[in-house]
């Protein structure tokens, strides 16, 4: 995921919005949005399992 965020910020800009949500309707479901370096940044910091759905603005 992180290295996917990584190079999507090289093609779009790094200030690119972007929305990653994971495990949806489950009870762990989790959404982060922001720019594709801060949501990058945040998952570098974490372990991610399961499903996952990543939204870039403009695209």
């Amino acid at each position: 995921l992180v290295k996917t965020l990584e190079e999507l910020a090289v093609y779009f800009g790094a200030e690119r919005a972007c929305s990653v949500s994971r495990e949806l309707t489950k009870l762990f479901e989790e959404n982060k949005r922001g720019t594709l370096q801060e949501v990058a940044n945040y998952f570098k910091a974490k372990t991610v399992k399961g499903e996952i759905v990543v939204v870039v603005a403009g695209c």
